[in-house]
């Protein structure tokens, strides 16, 4: 299983992001979390199919309101992960 560690900057919070990003993730079978953080920006870890997490990186573009200027993307390692969480 692959995993990134993904910081998204830009127009982010406020606006559901993390909400809709985990209800994709959910669709496409992906495990991890997502969270704010204090910057403004969201942090998050995505495990799974590395294409669908190509496609829910995609996706992230498409959320309403969201102006992403940046995404900082690391592989990270398998963390034995089993679902997609809010971290608030």
């Amino acid at each position: 299983m692959n995993c990134i560690h993904a910081i998204f900057y830009g127009n982010v919070q406020g606006i559901g992001f993390r909400a809709h990003i985990r209800a994709k993730a959910i669709s496409l079978g992906l495990y991890g979390w997502v969270k704010n953080l204090d910057d403004g920006s969201v942090e998050s870890l995505i495990c799974g199919n590395e294409d669908k997490i190509r496609e829910l990186m995609k996706y992230a573009h498409k959320i309403p309101g969201a102006v992403i200027d940046r995404i900082v993307e690391t592989p990270e390692k398998y963390d034995n992960i089993n679902e997609f969480s809010i971290i608030h």
